[in-house]
């Protein structure tokens, strides 16, 4: 049987936990992180915080004295003790019915895991086929940095993606790339490896934000760098390979993008990214 953490307690995962006036169900009143556990470690578990704090700051989720990263971890450890791996999902909610006007700021969590088959955190050599997906209306870049309730544009693009025969798409908002459906992605273009601004609406992705800290690959002369990523330069430039990114999957090459192959990048580590060998 499978069990999830429902503000504090540990539950079957099908007991029913919410009503109907339950305001992650009727507005997306809600905030969430997945995390890989690998070997029972927490992989970049700071950034995830981080990011999450960010999130309740920007929708005035009321902060209590118990919000740390200890909590944070704490209650993950209550739900998965073992030393597996597994991909943790923490999500904090709105408490109360209303309308759009919340009765307070009052909030509970819930968290889940579920096991992982694939235990490395390295680059998908496979390849995955991509097309594009016209995003202009959906997207919101200061929401867009954290990770909402409401994933409605990548749903859309995701069932784009089904009905194209793609494995996925990247998302453009006016002619700017913003992201995939779930992951990051870096443009590879000969010495550069370029992934778009926060402000074109990307998610803040933590393997995005490590690959940025890194900054280079000196032993390639590779640099690493944000930039607005425009239509009209991606059609006017060679590129010579995508990667997409995420904090389940780490790396994933892109082998075809609108029916051109594109070459694997050679210059990334085969080993685990997460500093676990």
């Amino acid at each position: 049987m499978e069990y999830i953490n429902f503000n504090h307690k540990i539950i079957p995962k099908s007991q029913s936990v919410f009503g109907e006036d339950n305001r992650a169900f009727r507005y997306g009143d809600a905030l969430f992180e997945t995390i890989r556990m690998k070997d029972g470690k927490l992989c970049f578990l700071e950034d995830h915080f981080l990011r999450l704090s960010q999130g309740m700051e920007l929708f005035l989720f009321q902060y209590e004295g118990f919000w740390n990263i200890h909590f944070m971890e704490s209650q993950i450890r209550h739900l998965v003790r073992d030393q597996g791996d597994f991909r943790i999902r923490f999500t904090v909610y709105r408490k109360g019915g209303g309308t759009y006007l919340p009765p307070s700021g009052e909030w509970g969590f819930l968290v889940s895991a579920s096991p992982l088959s694939e235990f490395s955190f390295s680059i998908d050599q496979q390849g995955v086929v991509l097309g594009d997906w016209n995003a202009t209306g959906y997207i919101a870049p200061q929401v867009g940095s954290v990770k909402t309730a409401n994933a409605l544009p990548y749903i859309r693009a995701r069932l784009e993606a089904s009905r194209q025969g793609w494995d996925d798409c990247l998302l453009w908002d006016d002619g700017v790339l913003v992201e995939a459906t779930s992951s990051n992605v870096f443009v590879w273009k000969k010495n550069e490896l370029i992934t778009p601004k926060l402000s074109s609406g990307c998610k803040g992705g933590v393997v995005r934000k490590n690959l940025l800290k890194v900054g280079q690959i000196p032993e390639v002369d590779i640099e690493i760098r944000e930039a607005t990523i425009t239509r009209d330069w991606v059609d006017n430039n060679k590129i010579d390979g995508i990667i997409l990114t995420n904090a389940i999957q780490g790396l994933k090459r892109v082998k075809e993008y609108n029916g051109i192959a594109l070459e694997s990048p050679f210059f990334l580590p085969s080993n685990d990214v997460t500093g676990n060998k």
